[in-house]
């Protein structure tokens, strides 16, 4: 995560920065991003840069976190659209995804197949207890989002435990995640029916 030293930095600067390295994930995706880049067309340094963020892995996380901790209204209003139905809320979202990524290419929404890039071709190789540490569901985000889920689902939903529900969650969303990285394979309608079928089996049962 960012430095103090990086949250103090002007609202301007911080926007520069953060605009800099969109752009590059965006046009170069993460195996081909460079540092070097983002710098350039922020106009900083490289030693400046290494007080910021560790490297290209902790900007890009922060970006992430930050794009979902605006998204949570959203995803909750989409929830209520669905009468608190999560499995319904899932597929809808993920059609506005498929809809909005095609209207605008080169929107922040693909940072998160830069993301799913970045999962996939990692080379190191992490333990048990870095996987967990670095749990979206277990971070500030992921509670609050969760907590609000919870908040606005139906009544049908509140026979689980706070615990198992956030499992539940953390499955559905396992579920869409996986569906955004298949549509770039085999197909956005393929990948859109596998996630269906996907989520009929956790809502109806096997």
């Amino acid at each position: 995560m960012p430095s103090t030293r990086f949250e103090n930095l002007a609202e301007e600067k911080k926007e520069k920065i953060i605009e800099a390295a969109i752009e590059e994930f965006i046009e170069r995706g993460y195996e081909r991003a460079s540092i070097n880049s983002i710098i350039k067309m922020a106009d900083i340094s490289r030693g400046s840069f290494y007080t910021y963020f560790e490297d290209k892995d902790d900007i890009l996380s922060y970006i992430i976190n930050s794009f979902t901790a605006k998204s949570t209204e959203f995803i909750i209003n989409t929830l209520k659209e669905s009468n608190g139905d999560i499995i319904e809320m899932m597929i809808r979202l993920y059609d506005i995804h498929i809809k909005f990524k095609k209207e605008h290419p080169n929107s922040i929404l693909s940072l998160f197949n830069t993301m799913a890039e970045r999962v996939f071709s990692s080379k190191k190789a992490y333990s048990d207890k870095e996987i967990i540490d670095h749990d979206f569901f277990k971070s500030k985000n992921g509670e609050r989002l969760c907590e609000l889920l919870w908040e606005n689902s139906n009544e049908h939903l509140k026979k689980y435990t706070r615990q198992k529900f956030t499992s539940l969650v953390e499955l559905i969303f396992a579920v869409a995640f996986k569906s955004v990285i298949t549509a770039e394979i085999c197909g956005e309608s393929a990948a859109r029916n596998k996630m269906v079928d996907w989520l009929g089996f956790i809502k109806n049962g096997i």
